[in-house]
């Protein structure tokens, strides 16, 4: 029997102006602390020549926030940003069996 749905999405994104936050737009989580690691999100700059992703600039966000009027997943870095090519991970795990039908 299935108890825990885990998964990972990775989204490529392209900052054009320095930075120290990104938003995405994102439906209301129940159970946001539950179901998303925040340990778990990494942003990770590439490797500018080949795309290729690199430990050197991995970057873990601060503080991770949610409007619900805007439906907008904030995500605050300490550091700021440098315009470039990056890849977001998020990594989420949450027991199906909890979950309201």
């Amino acid at each position: 029997m299935l108890y825990f749905l885990r998964g990972e999405c990775k989204i490529d994104i392209e900052i054009f102006e320095p930075t120290s936050n990104i938003r995405l737009h994102s439906p209301e989580p129940e159970r946001t602390e539950e179901l998303i690691k925040y340990d778990a999100i990494k942003l990770i700059m590439k490797n500018n020549s080949a795309d290729e992703l690199t430990k050197a600039d991995e970057y873990t966000p601060r503080t991770i926030g949610y409007s619900g009027e805007e439906n907008i997943l904030n995500l605050c870095f300490n550091q700021q940003l440098s315009p470039g090519n990056y890849s977001l991970s998020i990594s989420y795990e949450t027991n199906i069996i909890n979950i309201k039908a």
